[in-house]
């Protein structure tokens, strides 16, 4: 048979200086047997005369491991492959509201050197799942560690936060909002004597319309939204949504959903439910530094305790504003009269269970979304619960850990007030000193009275003190 063909007459390829086909050769079937392409016959599709039944064939493509950009350190743009694509053995990104937004990664060190791209200050591009749509997100690469394993291969494993955290670049130098909504003072905090010569990169918004002072001296930008005293989260309250050089804060967090109501009524030992009352406060003593004093209390038809719980804060203003004075008390104690709640949903651990399909569904579901929590069992409903932070695999593309709380559980305290609040240590000693006075007058009144406390509460009293002397 000869290796080399020709188109014949007839329209399809023939070999050259080919023997003639002895006579018991089956003739009929040919060409009618081959399998041809034309655009006016099944669409288009592979078809055969013999099979003139067959439709169109549909040819999936399948799944491509996802896969990994490097680009350089000074990359601005990202639409191109980078100088480096590499496909990571593992990856997990973890993203938490108004927190930590990072990667970890791990790659071999190919015998191309494609490695040798990944290094400290490089920008990476990752797909990341988001509300059921892949999204890229850039990353900047902070730390990275080469490991040689006993069978003599190498691998590289790295660490990145996402590109935000460029906001650490700009320092400011200082830079006053005052009496402004958040909606002017976030460009105004982003853009404002800046010591850096670059063009400032990121394009920020929010849609807080409340008023607010704050001061930001010699810090990052970074700094002055999530971590000084009187960051911006802290000033102004909102939630921060990043998406490469585009953020935003805002009262609910951009592209944010209610996700539905969860139940389960199961003894999950792959979920872990936590309540916490130790930040809990059912009264607050409040004084600003003009010495006005408020005190605000949850109703008793709301009391979820016992015993009622004090507390004592100072708050303080460039001039004296009662109403506001009142409003902050108010929300302070809205953000403390109630139990901490903490929702752990490890997806490894209930993969394969029928059981636990509701909470799989939370797979599709983003920080800064909203649950409604309900246990049937130990009759427990919240219904402003938020998921706070989620750990994804990159490589399997699944959720691998949620977590669902209380937004105030999150890094950054949500109480936009706090700048204006300390414990004032002094204050909250002459506080503690009046309660215990007050308490220690009505157990000595009558044995009804001592009725009223606890052991430990009796114990900390003299026989002197108990009897009114």
């Amino acid at each position: 048979m000869a290796d080399t063909f020709r188109i014949g007459e007839n329209g399809y390829p023939e070999p050259i200086n080919a023997p003639e086909p002895p006579e018991y050769a089956m003739q009929s079937p040919y060409p009618d047997g081959l399998w041809r392409i034309e655009p006016a016959y099944n669409r288009g599709y592979p078809f055969t005369a013999l099979m003139p039944d067959i439709e169109s064939l549909n040819l999936w493509i399948l799944p491509q491991r996802p896969l990994i950009h490097v680009y350089g350190e000074k990359t601005t743009n990202f639409n191109t492959n980078g100088y480096a694509i590499i496909e990571p053995i593992s990856c997990e990104v973890y993203h938490e509201e108004n927190g930590e937004y990072s990667a970890q990664f791990e790659t071999y060190c190919d015998e191309y050197g494609k490695f040798t791209y990944l290094h400290k200050q490089a920008q990476v591009k990752i797909p990341i799942r988001y509300h059921g749509e892949v999204s890229w997100q850039i990353f900047r690469v902070m730390n990275t560690h080469r490991i040689m394993n006993a069978d003599g291969t190498y691998r590289i494993r790295a660490l990145a936060y996402h590109k935000f955290y460029d906001n650490n670049n700009f320092l400011i130098k200082s830079a006053h909002p005052t009496g402004m909504s958040g909606i002017t003072a976030l460009p105004y905090i982003c853009t404002h004597s800046l010591y850096n010569s670059q063009i400032y990169p990121f394009e920020a918004s929010s849609d807080i319309a409340a008023g607010k002072t704050a001061y930001y001296d010699n810090m990052s930008i970074t700094n002055a939204l999530l971590g000084a005293d009187q960051c911006f989260v802290n000033r102004w309250g909102g939630k921060l949504y990043r998406d490469n050089l585009h953020f935003s804060i805002n009262d609910e967090m951009e592209y944010s959903k209610s996700a539905g109501v969860i139940s389960y009524a199961y003894n999950l030992t792959d979920i872990d439910f936590e309540e916490d009352d130790t930040e809990l406060i059912t009264d607050l003593i409040a004084e600003d530094n003009f010495g006005n004093l408020y005190h605000v209390s949850v109703p008793d038809s709301e009391l979820r305790v016992p015993n009622r719980i004090y507390a004592y804060r100072s708050f303080y203003y460039d001039e004296e504003d009662v109403q506001a004075f009142h409003a902050d008390a108010a929300a302070y104690l809205d953000e403390y009269k109630q139990s901490v709640v903490n929702i752990t949903v490890n997806f490894l651990n209930l993969s394969e269970l029928d059981k636990y399909k509701e909470f799989q569904q939370l797979d599709a579901y983003e920080v800064g979304d909203r649950v409604i929590i309900y246990h049937k069992d130990l009759d427990i409903y919240y219904s402003h619960l938020e998921i706070i932070s989620k750990r994804y695999d990159v490589v399997k593309r699944r959720t691998v850990e949620i977590q669902i709380g209380d937004f105030k559980n999150a890094i950054t305290q949500r109480a936009y007030m706090s700048d204006t609040t300390s414990d004032g240590q002094t204050a909250q000693d002459k506080m503690n000193a009046q309660l215990f006075a007050q308490d220690t007058k009505i157990m000595s009144v009558s044995i009804s009275g001592m009725e009223t406390f606890d052991i430990f509460a009796l114990e900390k009293r003299t026989i002197n003190e108990l009897e009114g002397r």
